[in-house]
């Protein structure tokens, strides 16, 4: 889980802290998979995940209930 409050918002330093936490979980862990749970309100998480490569789960994401599941390989 990551949040960014206003004051910080729009600097890319949740990127590139999500970047970090993601490179050296995936070099101690190399075939996994890692995934973020967003909702559907949250467009600016939505962006940010889709611009460090996640990709969006249709078949694990419920748009009704306002869930939306992607995944990094």
């Amino acid at each position: 889980a990551f949040r960014s409050y206003p004051p910080f918002r729009g600097k890319g330093l949740t990127k590139e802290f999500v970047s970090f936490c993601t490179y050296v979980y995936m070099k101690k862990f190399s075939n996994i998979k890692i995934w973020a749970g967003i909702d559907t309100d949250n467009a600016a998480s939505e962006r940010l995940s889709a611009g460090m490569g996640f990709k969006t789960l249709e078949k694990l994401s419920d748009r009704k209930a306002g869930w939306l599941v992607m995944v990094k390989y």
